[in-house]
């Protein structure tokens, strides 16, 4: 069936396409308790009522769902949950079609009746409103949540589409003509809802946004508020003030019991907050003053979640509402041009023309406004006032209120922020008073409160910038006040995020801010104290921060503070003033957006009109930047040759020696480690601030040069030339620098004992050590080798503040005008009028709905991605060059022989001249690499961390180093001693520690192995076969190295060597061998593989080499073999297989010998993993020729065996398990080898799973395939041994691995049935001579809990095959069964079946449990796939999941009969006369093969009338099979039989109504709605509600002669009954039945009906129970008939005598009347509180006699009936709405507070009244009790609290 009819369907096409969409629609509206997790019927307060889980739901398997790469079960229901909203949104407004509808939706009395599509929706939001309510949590809390979102998401698109059509057809109606004739069943003009159906969906969504946005689960409430976004787009004008209203009253202070919800409400407001003020100003701007005010609490130094929720309200606020003054003088003109080659040139795209005016039309149509005026009062859509619906703009005077209002505002946010800041350092100080010692922050801490200071930064920056001159003068003030005043060290960052804030909200030129705080910050410091000055120069750094080239005219008292800090001994001083260094070079240096240019937009609209909140537009408004002229990079340079070079120069300056001597630099001979501390630093910031000065070379070829360097260069240009050269070696000389510091740092690594050969007298004796081991040193070269490296501008985390500014624009996008736009531009690309590639959408025409403020930082953040880029293209344009330089490379760092060698280069680096710049990044990271190695841990971490950073830019230089790190992990590297960086670890070999131990040696390796674990590492060494042959041999050859460690070191080191072999191992590929070299280096790793192997083999006793040393040698580790042998088995492909050389031959002898000889090892299992990709990638004849001799031998076939047998796994049972024996790497390369033992599967291909989780399949289809390969006789030789050996595996002594032993035994029976299965070889002869006999001895020496591997053993060798194969098997087993079975028949008294029973025992039930478990797996195979007597025949999978030919012999359609009668004749009466079986497990089974027989049967019959020709044959085709012999109506009729069959037993009867109760359970469970549910659960229905009579107290009477404690068991097993079926009613009343079975319904509720009048009590209350969960599942499904009658069931059982009964009734009504329309329930209440007010209890008149016969006491019953009835109705309707108060709730609490008291009531009744008030008031008289009591009247608010009320001691 297509997705939709077309316009040329014909009418009953079109009618039954709809019907059958409807059916769907509410068949998974009635699923609603899977996808959205509700419970089916509500609660009970009937405690003792089971409450059974969901029938099963139907999904794929786990292996076919890993298979098709699927993902997680979360990630799947939500993605469920987004389509069934798609789907529902998208059937929306179809056609009604003539069908009894469940029920007539329309918008008011008279009006227009919504479409079916939408009247299901309706009923389904109003059945779920409950659930939404904060107070409501459960698993459905988030899932609903996420269903409003994506729903009214889905709603919002629809309209955009809408619209989006509309703007074609005006604006290109060729466009549409031809899209309209492309899609036609899409593309109409009617594709938008009807103007009262959106009216109706938005009148009941916004409720739940409302309640769903204070919901105590944090997502839902984020869901919330995008969902009451959508639907304030759609129509602001008339829901933004219910919101509005909605926020203001949670921010309200008088509003005590709503302060948790404010920061919910401020999220709210900050979204409404675009849409109301672009197409609904008035409504905003009337509250702005309040809403203004209110807020101001929100910022609150406790509460920092709703602090920030404040600040991000203020945020928005101003990015759209200027602060102060005349908002019309303000105004411009919005870009209007929508010429296409125009904007083209702009690079801008508009896609229409005033696009937002189409969105919008359908609030101006008569009928949507006739539908708004149709609702009621208190509907949240007519909340607004008359001002808020008036449309002519903002008057003037409004617009001044507003201006004053956020003028005034600015200046008390201000005070706010003071407070906050105060109290922060008030905070901290109390802190420090109390512990002494600083606190510890986690993560979450560090993040929480850098987004904090984020959020404060940009939301007082945005302040500032919408200010106008008047109030910015006044906020000025302040601010200046507020830090001459006062000194908040601890407060300093946030202060100077104000004082960025005041001075960079002004343009580039004049900057008030910044010329009234400099002479405040910078004024004598020297009289201040420490604390003082580090504030004010803090927020000096904040102040010049993005302050433009205004920075100039203060550069004198800049300088000065800047020689100030670094002057002084205080290091936080001189921190601070390295700070103030960092922001000042880059707001010098640097290109940026101005933040004044942030500034909201206001545009005119003519006639006077201003509009706000439209988007900003890039066209006609080009963003300011701040561009560095001469002056600005000259003051720069000026900084850095002071601060920056000149201490360099010092530091690198020489010492006057004595004559005749080399002069030495100040630096490495004085070793002042505190200036070279300051020194490294003040680099570090310099860097930070000045990355763009920081350029490597003058540019000579533009053409390969980014635009970034092209831009820096042309900056550095404007200064003089001399500048200009001396900012160009700046990087180089940097570099060299760090080189010179890093390789003192590492020398002592290098040269371990080098300090020992210098005199005592030599300066570097004492300097050396104190440079190397000093942390914060090392810290800080690892910092700058970070910045030289990676960084190019003063940027960074670019790619964290793209991810917060899409967070941004979420919060003001508009997405009904982004889907119009979208569908407008996919129409014009798709005609070729537009090709956006380079274009940007521009403004409200573009689909853009975005503040000015976001746009700029949009282009900021493209800028600051260009300077990412150019650390990644710099480095690769190096690389070009230097590849095509015939300039010899300078090696930088340098290890040299000795250290005295290695000092003398240093001083020459020092001295001499700058490298080239990508010698000198190759020098750092060599320097880096030395740190590496280095002892201290923190060191060698932080190193590691930078080279894995920095490799993202030179990775490429890791390619030459990798043969470097594997000759120093396998002890080669003799003469390499400090080659890239790496020490000699051979050489370290003979290094010492005072202890004696190898520590240094240590230390490097896990340098190495850390560079070596990288992931670009692998890459490289993946990429080639020449790299991957040098790995294997090192990683091979590790265990000497782990010998030579100290003992304390092994299994660190151990840990190391897994952690570089690990990501090889997971990342590993098949390698094409493309040229001679790959092939020569592929043959030489297998060589070395089986070389490490033989020597293994050699060394362990069977080919000693007597000649060595005294006859001994030793013996190869473990480890190293099995590594070996793993490369040998992952290396191996189909290539050298073909080949059949010596690699292959000597593969097959180690694989043999490894099998034999590491038994139990696990390399055995690497072994059996080898042996069966040998035997799969080779041609059968070599495998036969490999492994035929080999299996005539009885010792390895015992190998092989055991080999099968040890699974290696760790044993985490509970209690007594023990961890895994072996080190790190070894299960991983367990658990890979375990996947070549066979090729991968996806067997059991069926529903029903393994039942096993010991059976390995790949171990039979290794058996399988090996059989297949061998000769028939060597095959049938190696059987019988196989077979003996199986039996004595079954019979084997109790141990640890006997579990393991029986398992292989059927793993082994599997193979071998397989085998001779797809030979051909079977035959009636081989089943019972050979496999019957061993298939019977096993099964009665198997203990029953492993029945289950037998059982997957039996289905993997029978799957895919002919019945007539596995005919002889099937006979077997069910003879066996009718031998062996107990049955009814074998006695019918009590006494001899008790004897029967006992003669039988234990051991022979258990003995029938298998039987009955190896039938039901075998009937799961018995396929009906040759019923049509096809010859060879199979399911079309077959082909896709076994890759060899399954050889079916020829047969007739009689094969699958005759095993089909074997069951129906032979097995099916005999499981019927079991039914009573006395063994639970056996009754278990019996149940289950009765179902898997109706399935059988049911699949049968559907494929015989699926393959025939046509529909008339199909009829035919069924109605030719005898129906007399279908299983299910046999079984059916003996259930149903049950309790009037008077020959069973007491026991017998009770425990064959367990076995039928357990029957209908797996129907229900396992079962399809459509057969199983309909066939056979309702036809049982009334003996499920017989079973719960209770008959045992009769039953005892009638039995003579019984014992008490027979009696006792008696009624014991009648309890367990009772209970099953109770159990049972519950199964199925939550089994929702099919669509297609529609009197399905009708025939549940005859039976229930009829239940409902029995005569026992409890059958009477199971149908009421029953009644609240049919209808709660099958809601959506019930038609008015059904509702009728269920209404009628339920209101005769609330005048029941039994409380139970009543009380259950009451709460299936309460579940019914949650599905009906308020107005159908109030004339219900009104009809039946006339009856209560009729049916109260009356005092007898006083001279009233009892002569009048019985007609009293009828007209007694009558009203007692009518007054339960009536009062158990309304306390139904009361509860029916939790969490809402209708009109009619009132009324009903009125009219049963009548019946609260003794003398108008009995007991029950005023229980059920007070029960039903009390709950009332637990749900209403909270939150919203204000909002609930404005229903009620005074008299009926008197009622409600004469019940609800506490009694006093004086009322």
């Amino acid at each position: 069936m297509p997705l939709s009819p077309s316009e040329n369907s014909d009418k009953n096409e079109k009618k039954e396409w709809t019907r059958s969409w409807c059916l769907i629609r509410r068949r998974l509206l009635t699923l609603c308790q899977y996808w959205c997790l509700l419970p089916i019927g509500g609660m009970t307060p009937d405690k003792t009522w089971a409450q059974a889980p969901h029938p099963r739901s139907r999904s794929c398997p786990s292996k076919l769902k890993a298979l098709a790469t699927a993902g997680s079960s979360y990630e799947e229901g939500i993605d469920f949950v987004a389509k069934i909203a798609k789907l529902l949104v998208s059937s929306l407004g179809d056609d009604n079609f003539e069908a009894s509808s469940p029920q007539t939706f329309s918008t008011a009395d008279g009006g227009p009746v919504v479409s079916e599509g939408t009247a299901d929706v309706l009923r389904f939001l109003n059945y779920v409103s409950p659930y939404f309510h904060p107070s409501n949590l459960g698993s459905w809390t988030f899932t609903l949540g996420a269903f409003l979102h994506y729903f009214c998401y889905e709603l919002a698109c629809r309209m955009g589409t809408a619209a989006g059509l509309r703007v074609l057809k005006r604006n290109y109606p060729s466009v549409f003509s031809s899209l309209a004739n492309a899609q036609p069943g899409t593309v109409t003009e009617a594709h938008g809802l009807p103007p009262h159906e959106m009216v109706a969906l938005v009148h009941t969504l916004a409720p739940l946004c409302q309640q769903a946005l204070y919901s105590k689960n944090n997502h839902v409430s984020r869901a919330a508020e995008a969902a009451m976004l959508y639907l304030v787009q759609m129509d602001p004008q008339t829901l933004a003030p219910s919101f509005c209203d909605f926020g203001m009253r949670a921010l309200d202070v008088a509003a005590v019991h709503s302060a948790h919800q404010a920061p919910a409400a401020l999220s709210a407001l900050t979204r409404l907050i675009q849409p109301t003020l672009r197409r609904a100003p008035r409504t905003i701007f009337s509250r702005l003053p309040t809403i203004l005010q209110l807020t101001l609490a929100g910022i609150d130094s406790n509460d920092q979640n709703k602090t920030i929720r404040t600040l991000i309200f203020y945020r928005s606020l101003s990015s759209w509402i200027p602060i102060g003054g005349n908002f019309r003088a303000l105004a411009r003109e919005p870009a209007s041009s929508f010429d296409t080659a125009v904007l083209e040139r702009k690079g801008v795209i508009h896609v229409g023309n005033s696009i937002m005016d189409d969105v919008e039309i359908i609030r101006d149509l008569p009928e949507y406004k006739a539908a708004l005026a149709a609702l009621p009062a208190n509907s949240l859509l007519r909340h607004g006032n008359e001002d808020d619906l008036n449309e002519d703009g903002l008057d003037d005077m409004l617009l001044e209120q507003v201006s004053a209002a956020t003028s005034d505002w600015a200046l008390e946010f201000l005070e706010r922020v003071f407070e906050l800041l105060r109290s922060s350092g008030e905070r901290e100080k109390a802190g420090k008073r109390s512990s002494g010692v600083a606190s510890r922050h986690s993560s979450a801490d560090v993040h929480q409160a850098r987004n904090f200071s984020r959020v404060l930064k940009e939301s007082l920056l945005q302040v500032f910038v919408s200010m106008d001159e008047e109030t910015f003068r006044l906020a000025s003030r302040a601010v200046v006040r507020f830090v001459d005043e006062e000194t908040l060290p601890s407060a300093a960052k946030d202060a100077s995020f104000l004082c960025q804030a005041i001075c960079a909200a002004r343009g580039d030129g004049r900057n008030p801010g910044l010329d009234i705080l400099i002479p405040i910050l910078t004024e004598d410091l020297a009289r201040h104290s420490v604390k003082t000055s580090v504030y004010r120069v803090r927020c000096l750094a904040g102040a010049v921060r993005r302050a433009g080239r205004s920075i100039l005219q203060h550069r004198q008292a800049i300088s000065a503070t800047l020689d100030h800090c670094f002057k002084s001994e205080d290091r936080h001083l001189f921190k601070t003033g390295c700070k103030l260094l960092r922001h000042t070079l880059s707001t010098l240096t640097e290109p940026y957006p101005l933040p004044a240019d942030s500034k909201p937009r206001i545009y005119s609209l003519g006639n006077g009109k201003v509009s706000l909140g439209r988007s900003a537009e890039l066209a006609d408004d080009s963003i300011q930047w701040h561009v560095p002229n001469n002056e600005c990079v000259e003051f720069a340079w000026a900084i850095l040759s002071k601060h920056v070079v000149g201490r360099l120069d010092e530091l690198c300056s020489p010492l006057k020696g004595e004559d005749g001597t080399t002069p030495r630099s100040r630096m490495l001979n004085v070793g002042d480690v505190q200036e070279i501390r300051r020194c490294l630093r003040m680099v570090r910031y310099s860097i930070r601030g000045g990355a763009s000065l920081l350029l490597d070379e003058a540019l000579v070829n533009s053409d390969d040069v980014v635009p970034h360097e092209i831009a820096c260069h042309r900056i550095i240009s404007l200064t003089k030339e001399d500048t200009t050269k001396q900012i160009l070696m700046l990087r180089t000389r940097l570099c060299s620098f760090l080189v010179v510091i890093a390789s003192v740092i590492g020398s002592d690594t290098l040269h371990p004992g080098g300090l020992n050969e210098i005199s005592d007298e030599d300066p570097y004796r004492k300097s050396l050590p104190l440079i190397s081991r000093d942390s914060k040193v090392c810290k800080e070269t690892c910092d700058i080798a970070l910045l030289l490296l990676t960084r190019r501008g003063a940027s960074f985390r670019s790619q964290e503040a793209m991810t917060i500014w899409k967070a941004q624009k979420q919060l003001s996008n508009d997405y009904t005008l982004s889907a119009e736009a979208e569908m407008v531009l996919e129409a014009l690309q798709g005609s070729g009028l537009f090709n956006p590639q380079v274009l940007y959408k521009d403004g409200e025409d573009g689909g853009k709905c975005i503040p000015r403020r976001v746009l700029v930082t949009r282009v900021h953040l493209f800028h600051n991605s260009m300077i990412r880029n150019a650390s990644f293209e710099v480095p690769r344009r190096m690389r070009r060059m230097s590849r095509d330089s015939t300039q010899p490379r300078d090696v930088v760092f340098k290890a040299k022989a000795n250290l005295t060698e290695m000092l003398s280069n240093l001083e020459n680096v020092l001295a001499g001249s700058n490298p080239r710049p990508l010698d000198a990044y190759e020098g750092v990271l060599d320097g880096l690499q030395a740190l590496s190695c280095h002892s201290n841990t923190q060191v060698r971490a932080s190193a590691i961390g930078v080279v894995e950073y920095a490799l993202t830019r030179f990775g490429w230089l890791l390619r030459s180093r990798i043969n470097r790190l594997l000759s120093a992990l396998s002890l080669q590297d003799q003469n390499q001693n400090g080659k890239f960086g790496i020490p000699s670890c051979s050489g370290l070999t003979n290094s010492f520690s005072n202890q004696g131990k190898r520590k240094r040696l240590a230390e490097a390796m896990k340098g190495v192995c850390a560079v070596l674990a990288l992931q670009r590492t692998t890459k490289f060494v993946l990429g080639s076969h020449k790299l991957r042959t040098r790995f294997m041999k090192t990683i091979c050859q590790t265990d000497g190295l782990v010998s030579l460690m100290p003992a304390e070191e092994m299994q660190k080191m151990i840990h190391y060597i897994h952690s570089v072999f690990s990501p090889f191992r997971s990342k590993l590929f098949n390698l094409p061998r493309v040229t001679r070299q790959d092939r020569q280096c592929h043959q030489e790793l297998l060589q070395l593989s089986l070389d490490f192997l033989a020597d293994g083999q050699r060394t362990n006793g069977e080919e000693l080499d007597e000649s060595a040393e005294g006859g001994q040698r030793a013996a190869v580790h473990w480890r190293k073999m099995l590594t070996a042998c793993w490369f040998l088995l992952v290396s191996i492909d189909s290539e050298d297989v073909a080949q059949e050389d010596e690699i292959i031959s000597a593969s097959w002898k180690i694989c043999f010998w490894l099998i034999e000889h590491e038994k139990g090892q696990p390399l055995q299992r690497v072994a059996l993993g080898l042996l069966g990709k040998l035997s799969f990638l080779s041609k059968k004849a070599d495998v036969s020729s490999a492994v035929g001799a080999k299996f005539e031998s009885e010792l390895f076939c015992q190998a092989f065996v055991d080999a099968l047998v040890y699974d290696h796994k760790e044993d985490s049972s509970f209690g007594g398990g023990h961890e895994a024996q072996w080190s790190a790497g070894v299960e991983d390369i367990i658990r890979e080898s375990s996947r070549f033992v066979a090729r991968r599967n996806v067997f059991p291909f069926q529903r029903t799973n393994l039942g096993s989780g010991s059976f390995k399949v790949a171990h039979c289809q290794l058996l399988e395939h090996i059989l297949s390969c061998l000769p028939p006789e060597a095959a049938n030789v190696f059987i019988s041994k196989l077979l003996a050996m199986c039996k004595d595996l079954l019979s084997a002594p109790p141990n640890e691995d006997q579990k393991n032993q029986q398992v292989t035994s059927a793993e082994v029976f599997a193979g071998v049935c397989r085998y001779y299965i797809t030979s051909g070889l079977v035959n009636k002869s081989l089943w019972q001579e050979t496999i019957i006999p061993y298939f019977d001895d096993a099964i009665g020496k198997l203990p029953f809990a492993l029945t289950s591997a037998y059982s997957d053993a039996l289905r993997f060798s029978l799957q895919f095959c002919n019945p007539s194969l596995f005919q002889p098997v099937t006979e077997f087993i069910v003879e066996k069964i009718r031998k062996s079975l107990w049955q009814t028949t074998q006695g019918k008294g009590e006494g001899l079946q008790a004897s029967t029973s006992a003669a039988q025992g234990t051991e022979g039930f258990n003995a029938q449990s298998k039987w009955l478990y190896l039938i039901s797996s075998l009937l799961v195979e018995l396929d009906i796939s040759e019923s049509d007597g096809a010859k060879g025949r199979t399911y079309w999978y077959v082909a896709y999941l076994t890759q060899e030919e399954v050889a079916v012999e020829d047969f007739s359609a009689t094969s699958y009969e005759r095993s089909w009668d074997v069951v129906t004749e032979r097995l099916l009466p005999c499981l019927l006369e079991a039914l009573g079986h006395p063994f639970h497990s056996c009754r278990d089974h019996i149940s289950r093969l009765l179902f898997r027989i109706c399935s059988c049967h049911r699949k049968r019959n559907r494929t015989v009338a699926s393959r025939a020709p046509s529909r008339s044959n199909s009829a035919d085709a069924l109605v030719a099979m005898d129906v007399a012999e279908d299983p299910g109506d046999i079984i059916i009729r003996r259930i149903s039989n049950l309790h009037k069959d008077e020959s069973l037993s007491f026991l017998d009867k009770y425990n064959a109504l367990n076995t039928a109760r357990r029957f209908l359970s797996c129907c229900v469970h396992l079962g399809e709605a459509k057969f199983e549910l309909s066939d056979f659960v309702i036809p049982a229905l009334p003996t499920v509600f017989e079973g719960l009579k209770s008959t045992v107290e009769e039953s005892i009477r009638k039995a003579e002669g019984i014992s008490q404690e027979e009696q006792a068991a008696w009624r014991a097993l009648e309890a367990e009954v009772l209970k099953g079926f109770r159990y049972s009613v519950s199964e199925i009343s939550i089994a929702t039945t099919s669509p297609d079975r529609e009197a399905d319904i009708g025939r549940i509720m005859d039976h229930v009906d009829r239940a409902t009048r029995h005569e026992t009590w409890q059958v009477r209350a199971a149908s009421a129970h029953f009644l609240r969960c049919f209808q709660g599942a099958h809601k959506f499904l019930f038609t008015d008939f059904d509702t009728k009658h269920t209404m009628k069931a339920v209101a005769k059982l609330l005048s029941d005598e039994r409380r139970e009964v009543c009380s259950a009734a009451m709460a299936a009504l309460t579940g019914v009347l949650t599905g009906l329309s308020m107005e159908e329930v109030s004339v219900m209440v009104d009809t039946y509180v006339a009856m209560a007010n009729r049916s109260k209890m009356k005092r007898k008149k006083s001279g009233s006699n009892g002569e009048t016969g019985l007609e009293p006491d009828e007209r007694e019953a009558k009203r007692t009936r009518n007054q339960q009835t009536s009062v158990y109705f309304l306390c139904a309707a009361v509860m029916a709405r939790p969490y809402d108060t209708p009109p009619y709730v009132p009324v009903a609490l009125s009219a049963i507070s009548k019946h609260s008291f003794e003398r108008s009531a009995p007991l029950s009744v005023r229980d059920t009244v007070k029960r039903c008030c009390a709950e009332y008031k637990r749900t209403h008289m909270s939150d919203n009790w204000e909002e609930h009591k404005r229903v009620f009247s005074q008299e009926q608010m008197d009622a409600l609290e004469d019940v609800v009320s506490t009694p006093h001691y004086y009322a």
